[in-house]
């Protein structure tokens, strides 16, 4: 009764058909009895729906997580938390869901149509539309794909209706590198060791792994922690044998980590020793990647009549730079080059950077020995009478 009542809500509210919910393929959606007992087996499916309605989304994913916990077969709860994924904005987790969901039924058109729509938020059209078209030949005329399918071709410049594709409409997105690779499923065949794919994503206070093999019995997983190290040894139906064994980019609590076999992958949870730290990478590599830090800016304790006297070059360093040079032997004329030592050398520190400013801005044509004159603007250049003055380029 109280899953029938949610579902009333929801049409009541948001105007949806009463299969918005698509119902777990237990019951028919249009039998009560069948309802009823659908509700007692999947209650943390029917109580994620209802907080789902009220938008408490937390409660949701919490609910929609314990549901694949308890069965992890059911493509419609991996959708489910999709949404609530996507409602929260985290779009790899979201991925994730949406590629559970499709192994387990490639048939389910809302498992693609979940796909195109966080990738299209993402940026990615091209691989949205790949979704959304694999959405459009799982299901009939079905108005939100055809309204996500139109705004993805005009984003590619296309017709609304273009349903061309370069990609199988059965495709798989490897979450961590969406903004770079997409592959495309090839026909169904027995998974070998070295080419089953593995994802992983974190949070500040743990990393998972998630290595896709189905239908694995618990007892042929092992898994190994060490504190920058993980081994994942498996054995396939096939009789083949699985290994991953992975130098991890950080330390890790060995004694707090765990795994879990499930229906369509193996989970493994690496507790980080160093909460809040960001690992760029799941493997260590030999390259050091250097953390920015930001440091504080510098007050200025200088006047603003001072801020407005001080230029772009340095004078004080300028003139220690040319009383060292006139330290050394005179050249040209000596006698010039001597009264003009003794004329800067006994004047004041004012004078000094007058002199400078004054003989470099003006070329060589002005000598002024009034700071309070030159430290106010630029010298011009004042050629001797008779006589042009050209820039070099000119």
């Amino acid at each position: 009764k109280r899953f029938h009542l949610v579902l009333k809500r929801v049409c009541r509210t948001h105007g949806k058909p009463i299969d918005f919910f698509h119902l777990p393929p237990s019951s028919p959606p249009c039998d009560l009895s069948g309802l009823a007992m659908s509700a007692a087996k999947h209650a943390s499916y029917v109580e994620g729906l209802e907080l789902f309605v009220d938008e408490d989304y937390a409660g949701a994913l919490k609910r929609f997580s314990q549901a694949i916990d308890e069965e992890d077969n059911n493509s419609e709860y991996y959708v489910k938390r999709a949404c609530v994924q996507h409602k929260l904005g985290n779009h790899t987790d979201c991925l994730m869901d949406t590629q559970s969901a499709i192994q387990l039924d490639p048939s389910n058109f809302r498992a693609h149509l979940r796909q195109g729509l966080v990738l299209m938020d993402m940026g990615e059209h091209a691989k949205a539309k790949a979704a959304l078209v694999a959405a459009a030949k799982n299901c009939e005329n079905n108005a939100h794909v055809g309204k996500a399918l139109a705004l993805c071709n005009k984003a590619l410049g296309l017709p609304e209706d273009d349903m061309g594709q370069t990609e199988a409409a059965v495709h798989t997105v490897d979450p961590t590198t969406a903004s770079n690779t997409t592959t495309t499923a090839a026909a169904p065949t027995p998974p070998q060791g070295d080419r089953i794919r593995h994802d992983w994503y974190q949070s500040d206070a743990q990393v998972v792994i998630d290595i896709l093999i189905k239908k694995l019995k618990p007892e042929d997983v092992t898994v190994e922690f060490a504190a920058k190290n993980v081994t994942v040894s498996a054995k396939l139906h096939t009789g083949a044998d699985y290994n991953l064994d992975v130098d991890l980019f950080g330390e890790i609590d060995p004694a707090q980590c765990k795994y879990r076999v499930l229906g369509t992958k193996i989970e493994v949870k690496l507790v980080k020793k160093t909460k809040g730290e960001n690992w760029v990478s799941l493997e260590r590599t030999e390259v050091v990647v250097p953390v920015a830090k930001l440091t504080a800016v510098e007050e200025v304790s200088e006047s603003a009549a001072q801020a407005k006297l001080k230029s772009a070059k340095d004078w004080d360093r300028t003139v220690k730079e040319f009383e060292s040079e006139l330290k050394e032997d005179p050249q040209g004329e000596a006698a010039l080059a001597a009264l003009f030592q003794q004329i800067y050398g006994d004047a004041n520190d004012d004078t000094k950077r007058a002199m400078m400013k004054s003989y470099i801005e003006s070329n060589g044509t002005v000598l002024s020995t009034d700071w309070s004159k030159v430290g106010k603007e630029e010298v011009k250049t004042e050629p001797p009478d008779s006589m042009e003055f050209r820039k070099w380029e000119k």
